[in-house]
């Protein structure tokens, strides 16, 4: 009776320790990852950052300037963009469910519009898709370090094409720290106030703020159009790049904790293994004992 209890907590030890490798295994490729991005953290945000400052100086010098795709004019909000990013892979805890009740309960949508949706990661897709939020216009099936900026330029190409969207706003992952991943919403059309007001002023408000006009080597046009461009790739780069480190800390976090577990369920079957085992051995010694005493 002993010895058939044996083999299925050998066969649970084997089971777990199985386990505990490939979970620890996947925190380490985890940490390893959320390493190399963390280093290029700063570098693109500075980027971001002086794209954003310099656009935002220069977008008040020409108040005659106009952009339809940063400042659309629908008060109606009827052609409503959403970029949905999420893991291709499992392993990381709650973080694709957290952003998925996040945007169950942030995204209202009036009978006038027609919402249109950009799902990046197959859990996006699978999202999408079951709920039937709207017409799937693009689908990227995964997200990584290698291709976020040609995701991002693909982007770039979809918003500033022939179809004009009234709003662009993505739904993603950030980690606010290593140990802390939460969901975002981040609107990038229209762009954010400090821009509209700029562009929304008059010559005479610019004129009276006492800073010395740029000198414009080539049409204006032309150069704030560019880094229009620029400021939307940047931003959209960030909030890519943003959700690879939130993925990966929230991969590191959810094999840490499972590794933990399996650790210490795989201390109490190999302490209970050991005492049926003592118990068995002991028991084949006494009958052994008694025997021996039987026959001398």
């Amino acid at each position: 009776m002993l010895v058939s209890h044996l083999v299925p907590l050998r066969q649970k030890i084997k089971s777990v320790q199985a386990t505990k490798k490939i979970t620890h295994a996947v925190r380490l490729v985890s940490m390893s990852l959320y390493n190399k991005l963390d280093k290029l953290n700063v570098p693109l945000q500075d980027y971001a950052m002086q794209i954003k400052t310099l656009f935002a100086s220069l977008v008040p010098s020409v108040p005659s300037w106009k952009n339809n795709v940063l400042f659309p004019r629908d008060l109606f909000d009827e052609r409503p963009l959403y970029i949905i990013v999420a893991t291709s892979k499992g392993l990381c805890g709650s973080l694709n469910s957290n952003l998925f009740r996040y945007i169950q309960s942030a995204l209202f949508l009036e009978v006038q519009q027609k919402p249109q949706f950009i799902a990046i990661g197959t859990r996006a897709i699978k999202f999408v898709k079951d709920h039937n939020l709207g017409e799937l216009v693009a689908q990227y099936q995964e997200l990584n370090s290698s291709n976020f900026i040609a995701i991002a330029d693909d982007l770039i190409t979809k918003i500033t094409g022939q179809q004009r969207y009234s709003t662009v706003a993505f739904f993603s992952s950030e980690a606010k720290s290593f140990f802390v991943q939460k969901p975002k919403k981040f609107t990038l059309i229209p762009v954010s106030s400090e821009f509209s007001e700029a562009h929304d002023g008059d010559e005479e408000k610019q004129v009276d703020d006492g800073n010395v006009a740029p000198i414009w080597e080539q049409d204006h046009s032309v150069i704030l159009d560019t880094l229009a461009t620029k400021f939307l790739r940047s931003a959209m780069m960030n909030v890519l790049f943003q959700a690879l480190r939130a993925e990966h800390a929230a991969r590191f976090m959810a094999m840490e904790n499972s590794t933990n577990n399996a650790e210490q369920y795989l201390e109490k079957l190999t302490l209970q293994f050991n005492k049926l085992r003592q118990t068995l051995i002991t028991k084949e010694v006494s009958e052994l004992s008694a025997t021996f005493t039987t026959r001398y």
